[in-house]
């Protein structure tokens, strides 16, 4: 099974392969068979390990993603630090109230942005049409000012914050969905190879850093 695979490929990590080649099969641990002698993952020059899990928390709707960073010291002490990140599944894991203040102000900002671009544009446009000057003279000299590039700026920045919002939801869903995916596979009737549930695991952890990286900007 899967499972079994992987466990065999934990102690295959330990021993340094020494097991499969007692037992004359191929070594899971592909990094110790390629060293020269073979050794285990961790040994005397190892400095830094990193593990890495993630978990789904179905009370409050969020991806948590916990990284554990293990130093070693040349004293023999191992140094900790431990760094756990979270991101909503979606904007309707949030209870009713949360929600529809959160969707009232982000229409009012939203209609805000589209008042000020319509406002500023209209000016532009009767600018010119008063104007005997070339179209771009009209805007240099009779139009920005500014208040005007304080209206633009501010339009600029709703513009990026829409596009970002829309990115990090798009990857939201896309993890929600591979999830989704990797749960029915494990608990279904379909099983998995080894490769195939490796690959599944590192397209799902592929998708949720990508998430965090998008959630953090």
């Amino acid at each position: 099974t899967p499972y079994a695979s992987l466990v065999q490929l934990v102690i295959d990590m330990e021993d340094g392969c020494v097991s499969a080649q007692a037992q004359n099969r191929s070594c899971l641990c592909h990094w110790c068979a390629a060293q020269s002698p073979t050794h285990p993952w961790l040994n005397e020059m190892t400095t830094r390990i990193e593990i890495t899990f993630s978990t789904y928390n179905p009370q409050y709707g969020l991806h948590c993603l916990a990284t554990v960073n293990f130093w070693f010291n040349r004293a023999g002490h191992i140094h900790k630090r431990i760094n756990i990140r979270s991101s909503w599944a979606g904007i309707e894991v949030r209870d009713s109230g949360t929600l529809f203040v959160f969707l009232s102000a982000g229409f009012v900002w939203l209609f805000a942005n589209i008042y000020i671009f319509r406002t500023e544009g209209l000016e532009i446009i009767g600018v010119i049409r008063s104007s005997r000057k070339r179209w771009y003279l009209s805007i240099t000299e009779d139009y920005i000012g500014f208040w005007n590039c304080v209206d633009w700026i501010s339009v600029a920045i709703a513009l990026a914050n829409c596009g970002m919002f829309s990115r990090l939801m798009t990857q939201t869903y896309d993890v929600n969905k591979l999830l989704s995916a990797f749960a029915l596979h494990t608990a279904g009737e379909q099983v998995l190879t080894a490769s195939e549930f490796q690959e599944a695991t590192h397209g799902y952890y592929t998708q949720l850093t990508e998430l965090f990286s998008r959630e953090r900007i």
